[in-house]
C-alpha cells in the first residue's frame, strides 16, 4: 500500500477494504490465492449448491459431489 516501502507515500490514505487489498496485491503481482476464513461459525451453513456441488475443506473449492460413486 506504500509502493513496496514501509516509508513510502501512502496510497488510498492507507485504508482499503480486504477485498480491494487482495485485488490490488494480485494486480501488482505481490501475492495470489488469498484466503479469508472465520475461526468460529455460529450458524449452520448450507454446504451444497443448487447445482449439487459441495464444499471441499481440503481443496478450499466447490467440487462435484462424488458421494454416489
Amino acid at each position: 500500500m506504500r509502493g513496496g516501502c514501509i516509508n513510502g507515500e501512502p496510497e488510498f490514505n492507507d485504508m482499503v477494504c480486504s477485498a480491494c487489498f487482495m485485488e490490488l496485491a494480485e494486480a501488482k503481482g505481490l501475492a495470489t490465492k488469498f484466503r479469508v476464513t472465520a475461526e468460529e461459525i455460529n450458524t449452520p451453513l448450507q454446504m451444497t449448491t443448487p447445482s449439487g456441488r459441495v464444499w471441499d475443506d481440503k481443496k478450499w473449492l466447490w467440487v462435484e459431489d462424488c458421494a454416489d460413486d
